[in-house]
């Protein structure tokens, strides 16, 4: 259905009259009226400040309509094309690019909306998974020390997230205390880990092209617009919406560490081996049975791990149990330190977007701003009612996912609707081209009609100069991201220098890539020989 009312709407937009309402030339008709003596330039009811010469035309709002156009019109259909092209495909493509899980066409589907309608719980979700998996190698690591097991940390790691992954929010470590010393599981834990770590991949380097190809796009459309005459080429507002998504950088970067099963059943195929191999129940390593209910009806019961697996834990992006201002979890970062890390690149999108609109001409909070600011408050709202209903418990299991993902669909497809919107002219009104807020709070509503040359020194000075400190600043997050500990490094270890007894760190991800699984046997050797014999 939604993805209907997109091509709908596109085809509406493409199908709009090629003529439209054009600043530049609304001046000219202004200046002609102007130089053949029809208008008095000294007229305050029309011009807010007298016309000079070879600058910008300052007009009030009322005469703007009366000259230029009362409504708004869509762009020309050329301009919409390119608008879309140069600054919002390469955002799609980014989002194309987020780590899904090998479930059903509509579980990836509830995680791209998920991204788009609840960014910030799709940050703190991602941050959650891998800091679980970071403090499961140091209980791991301990562990085996302090009990003198004959297994490798990282093994005992890659059992107790794959748990995880089939029941977040449960302690995988209860679950494997009791069957430590048994004597098949230094066995059954090495063919465990080996099975998961072959039928998992991480792919780093489609991240990293695809972020590579957005920024390109970014980049090449400053360098034209400072270097072509072409108003058309010239970023104003629309590189502004640009950046209002760029909280995905830090959001496919973190899906990229997340090691992503080949297939469906890959880690219940797993875990059961490893239950057999202990002579124990699957029970008694997950739950018996997995519960949903909305407002204490509706509940549904399933004892397959496989079935419960999308609100279980299995989408990364989305995790119903996580905890939000204290985790009773070891050697878990603080929770409140990872909101505050999700809340930042929302933060900075939204900063830079306010800031790249607000010093377009005509200077002040306009429509575009309130756009930024009205989206940005949808996402917030978004995260609210997610984590509303997961602490409340009205609605759990299935319910909870079926109930985000309507919520998310709104949103975020609502949003994305707007944007396009007003890359094909929504906006391209007197009223949007005006001072906003500030002239209206400020008594002082104008219009900067003319203003090519102010667009074009912006394209080669002031937004290249936002953006790139935006992107930086997406960059950072992700570095505090890091930083907070959930890949086993903290600052002293991104610079090299690490006090006694923190050596440590990033040892998992190490260990997780070097291990050679070739080395270990996929039957016992007394199994074998007594094969043979």
């Amino acid at each position: 259905m939604s993805i209907t009312i997109l091509k709908l709407l596109l085809f509406s937009i493409l199908i709009a009259p090629a003529t439209s309402i054009n600043r530049d030339q609304c001046a000219n008709e202004i200046w002609a009226l102007i130089n053949n003596k029809t208008l008095n330039p000294n007229d305050g009811s029309k011009f807010w400040d007298q016309p000079v010469p070879n600058t910008p035309l300052s007009i009030t709002n009322e005469f703007c309509n009366s000259q230029c156009g009362e409504k708004f019109s869509w762009y020309p259909n050329n301009e919409i094309a390119s608008r879309l092209v140069v600054w919002l495909i390469p955002v799609l493509v980014l989002m194309g690019n987020l780590h899904m899980p090998s479930l059903s066409a509509k579980y990836k589907l509830f995680s791209l909306l998920h991204m788009l309608g609840d960014p910030v719980d799709t940050l703190l979700s991602l941050q959650h998974t891998l800091a679980i998996r970071h403090a499961a190698y140091i209980w791991a690591q301990r562990t085996i020390t302090q009990l003198d097991l004959q297994v490798q940390p990282d093994d005992l790691a890659t059992v107790s997230w794959a748990l995880d992954t089939l029941d977040a929010g449960g302690s995988a470590e209860t679950v494997l205390i009791p069957v430590l010393h048994r004597p098949t599981f230094p066995f059954a834990l090495q063919e465990a880990a080996s099975d998961i770590r072959a039928a998992t991949v991480k792919e780093p380097t489609r991240t990293f092209l695809a972020i590579a190809i957005y920024l390109s796009t970014v980049t090449s459309a400053f360098i034209k617009a400072s270097s072509d005459n072409q108003a058309l080429s010239r970023p104003g507002n629309r590189i502004a919406f640009a950046m209002l998504y760029s909280w995905l950088i830090p959001v496919i970067l973190l899906s990229s560490f997340g090691n992503r099963f080949t297939t469906s059943d890959a880690c219940i195929r797993a875990i059961r081996r490893f239950s057999r191999h202990l002579d124990l129940e699957e029970t008694e390593l997950l739950p018996k049975q997995f519960s949903s209910k909305i407002i204490g009806y509706g509940i549904y019961h399933t004892s397959d791990p496989q079935k419960a697996a999308p609100w279980a834990g299995a989408i990364y992006v989305f995790r119903p149990r996580k905890a939000i201002f204290w985790q009773n979890v070891p050697h878990f970062p603080s929770p409140l330190y990872l909101l505050l890390c999700a809340l930042a690149p929302i933060a900075i999108a939204v900063v830079t977007a306010v800031l790249i609109s607000y010093n377009t001409p005509t200077k002040g909070i306009g429509c575009r701003s309130i756009t930024h600011l009205s989206i940005t408050t949808m996402w917030l709202l978004s995260f609210l009612i997610t984590t509303t209903l997961q602490k409340t418990g009205l609605a759990t299991g299935k319910w909870l996912l079926v109930i985000v993902a309507i919520k998310d669909a709104v949103i975020g497809l609502g949003s994305l609707c707007t944007v396009i919107l007003i890359f094909a002219g929504r906006f391209n009104s007197c009223w949007c081209w005006s001072n906003g807020l500030n002239g209206v709070l400020g008594h002082s509503l104008h219009i900067l009609l003319g203003a090519t040359h102010l667009l074009q020194a912006n394209a080669e000075s002031i937004y290249p100069g936002l953006v790139g400190a935006g992107l930086g600043a997406q960059a950072l997050a992700f570095l505090l991201m890091w930083g907070g500990g959930w890949a086993g490094n903290r600052w002293w270890g991104l610079l090299h220098f690490r006090p006694k007894g923190s050596n440590t760190a990033n040892k998992w991800f190490r260990s997780e890539n070097n291990r050679r699984d070739s080395e270990i046997p996929l039957v016992k050797e007394s199994d074998a020989q007594s094969t043979h014999s």
